[in-house]
């Protein structure tokens, strides 16, 4: 796609890819940023768009980039309401729920994931300090860390 051909599909399809931006995003602001940020992408890369397929991809990137706004301020609201909530007793209650069961299952390890994990979290180790420390290669230091991060991550969603 040549400048000429760049500029018309922009002029042709703006208003219809700005409303797509704005069903998702419901402010015409943020909607336009949106576009004009994916306008930015398509015209680095128009030397690969194909003038057929090219509004196709243009809503799909409008679309996308919509849904990483959206998740960008849900991250964001999520995390300033845990930074502003005042904890109530059952919040506090909840948390040492939650303190006890991770306590627990730590607890319940192996003594070699236990010993690996203290090691991680409490003693700051990296990887290749504990693979020597603890005989193991780097990979399984990393498989028993990652095993009992999701096993914590379950235990802290199961709460939610």
């Amino acid at each position: 796609m040549n400048d000429q051909e760049f500029k018309d599909f922009v002029l042709e399809k703006r208003n219809e890819l700005l409303f797509v931006a704005r069903s998702y995003l419901q402010k015409k602001d943020k909607a336009e940023d949106a576009l004009q940020e994916v306008f930015i992408s398509l015209w680095r890369n128009k030397d690969n768009l194909n003038k057929e397929t090219v509004f196709h991809y243009a809503k799909k990137s409008v679309r996308n980039k919509c849904f990483t706004i959206l998740k960008r301020e849900k991250s964001k609201r999520e995390f300033e309401m845990l930074l502003f909530k005042p904890d109530t007793p059952l919040d506090l209650l909840i948390k040492k729920e939650i303190e006890n069961k991770i306590d627990h299952y730590i607890q319940s390890l192996n003594l070699r994931n236990r010993d690996v994990y203290m090691a991680r979290i409490i003693d700051g180790l990296s990887i290749d300090e504990m693979s020597k420390l603890f005989d193991l290669s780097k990979n399984n230091i990393s498989v028993i860390l990652s095993r009992i991060r999701t096993e914590i991550h379950q235990i802290i969603n199961s709460n939610e």
